[in-house]
């Protein structure tokens, strides 16, 4: 699966099995748009490391010069998108899986 298909799959997901808020779902589209434009849109999301995600956080701190706390919203829509992939098992390896946080912010 793609990293574009996997994102519209969660936000289709996070719409209506989650009824989250249009606000919540605008903001992550934005983030989730953002990561599949990084990583390349035809990239699998089962390629998806912890290598690419700490290029991301680099990115997002060099690049784009965010503040911490627009970051961590980032990673949090990542950790939930992974999370919800890996529980559908259409992801067999969760990069973002418990304790990886530290690994990547360090």
């Amino acid at each position: 699966m793609k990293i574009t298909s996997a994102c519209e799959e969660f936000l289709s997901h996070c719409r209506v099995g989650k009824n989250l808020s249009e606000h919540t779902l605008r903001a992550y589209n934005i983030d989730l748009n953002e990561f599949s434009a990084f990583c390349t849109q035809t990239t699998a999301i089962a390629d998806c490391d912890r290598h690419i995600l700490r290029n991301y956080l680099t990115y997002l701190f060099d690049k784009k010069n965010l503040k911490e706390t627009s970051i961590k919203r980032r990673m949090a829509c990542l950790k939930a998108m992974f999370h919800w992939l890996e529980s559908e098992e259409l992801l067999a390896n969760n990069p973002l899986r418990d304790g990886t946080r530290c690994v990547l912010l360090h």
